[in-house]
């Protein structure tokens, strides 16, 4: 029985393999065809010629706090002050009328300025952001919470079983300073795969282990 199973699985696997990597091209194909997101504008805006992950200017590392609250308040949004302290090392900003409706600026005592961004309260599919950001370098495995696409110091969380649908919506979005703590157990990306699959490449992912 046993032997059964397993010549069943061997003869599936291809035309497994061949439906996820289908849904890969129609997840950027999906993308392609749609508006760009409004939620990928800042990645572009004010950040020419930026090797290191900007959005609106602002780069972790380089822009000072102040100049951060500047850029987002001409954009619109406004400081949330409720539930945070100054020992948060964290500025809230929130707008209705922008798209990402949440942007979290975090900052350190011992960095100069920004330190790190995180975006949310958007929609946003794996399409859209394949269209304008192309393929990950890695993903990461984070349990429950679902998993990131790398691309470099830029972050994607993706939620759980994101490969099961072509359009896919991410989660949020981290521009970091410093990479290592997000991306040290990353494994790299091979394509638009399922986690039983990615682990046939990569068994030391991670994510395998479960």
């Amino acid at each position: 029985m046993g032997s059964m199973i397993t010549r069943t699985l061997f003869h599936a696997a291809p035309l497994l393999i061949g439906f996820f990597l289908l849904s890969g091209l129609v997840a950027r194909a999906f993308g392609g065809i749609q508006t760009p997101s409004p939620a990928l504008t800042g990645f572009t805006t004010d950040c020419e010629q930026q090797i290191s992950p900007c959005w609106y200017g602002i780069i972790p590392g380089i822009t000072a706090i102040q100049d951060a609250r500047k850029i987002l308040e001409t954009l619109g949004y406004h400081r949330e002050l409720a539930g945070t302290e100054l020992s948060d090392r964290l500025m809230p900003y929130r707008s209705l009328e922008n798209v990402p409706g949440c942007a979290d600026v975090y900052f350190g005592y011992q960095v100069i300025g920004v330190k790190t961004i995180i975006l949310w309260c958007m929609e946003i599919t794996i399409g859209e952001l394949m269209t304008v950001l192309g393929q990950p370098e890695g993903r990461v495995d984070y349990g429950p919470l679902g998993e990131d696409w790398i691309y470099g110091n830029l972050t994607i969380r993706l939620k759980p079983g994101w490969w099961r649908v072509p359009n896919a919506a991410v989660d949020h979005m981290r521009l970091v300073l410093d990479d290592e703590g997000y991306t040290r157990r990353a494994k790299p990306w091979h394509g638009f795969l399922p986690q039983w699959r990615y682990c046939q490449l990569e068994p030391d992912y991670e994510g395998c282990a479960e």
